[in-house]
């Protein structure tokens, strides 16, 4: 327990201590997701995203957003999880030791159409118990990716702890993790993410995620981004 502590404070401090740096950029990514649970073992994944800096001119009294994301995603139970407490039906993937997702998602620069992203993805995803109910979860991804007619791929690993638990009867979420990519383009590990927050239940179907993330990439023409997410999750 005191190591499991210990390491996920330093990895939130390593967080703050990251993004207060001047030189940073700082975004908004909202996020919607669903999620339909196809049998025991399978669920559909849709989701839809958006990026704004703040450096994004404002028209029409509203937010110009600079891109956007579409995607479409299976996720298969490779090791189900044995049931114990109180787990819910809609929490598909807290129970769950090891599951898969492979999936297609368009990328899109609102300023400039012509350009534009093709990502076809799968992830491998793992989750172990620790002592005094935290979790160390992991999540191992390869992208190949086509941008603006030329293949590329990334390859990312991400590690982490979370620790369920649940306020006034509504389930809650609290977690840490750091992920580092290698981008075939530059031949080199140029992206360290490091990523905390927040996810809880409003219902039996929505969930929300707010979540701080700082990123560091030396092959990026903005080296260093502080963003705020905000996730809307459906479950059905």
């Amino acid at each position: 327990m005191k190591n499991t502590c210990i390491a996920l404070l330093a990895t939130i401090s390593m967080l703050v201590l990251s993004s207060a740096r001047a030189d940073t950029h700082n975004e908004f990514w909202p996020e919607l997701d669903g999620f339909f649970k196809l049998d025991d073992r399978t669920r559909l994944f849709l989701m839809t995203a958006a990026m704004r800096g703040e450096d994004t001119e404002t028209i029409a009294n509203g937010a110009r957003f600079q891109s956007g994301q579409v995607g479409a995603h299976i996720d298969y139970t490779l090791r189900p999880i044995a049931f114990f407490g109180n787990q819910r039906e809609e929490d598909w993937q807290q129970d769950r030791y090891l599951w898969v997702r492979a999936g297609f998602r368009r990328l899109e620069y609102f300023d400039d159409w012509s350009s534009g992203e093709n990502r076809a993805l799968v992830e491998l995803y793992g989750r172990n118990p620790l002592s005094a109910g935290f979790w160390l979860t992991s999540r191992a991804s390869y992208e190949l990716r086509q941008i603006d007619g030329e293949y590329s791929n990334r390859l990312g690993i991400r590690m982490g702890f979370e620790r369920p638990t649940s306020v006034a009867g509504h389930a809650l979420m609290l977690y840490a993790h750091a992920e580092t990519s290698y981008d075939s383009r530059f031949e080199t590990w140029n992206r360290q993410r490091y990523q905390a927050g927040i996810e809880f239940e409003i219902n039996q179907r929505w969930r929300l995620e707010p979540y701080f993330v700082h990123q560091d990439d030396n092959r990026s023409s903005v080296a260093q981004v502080n963003a705020f997410g905000l996730t809307l999750k459906y479950s059905r």
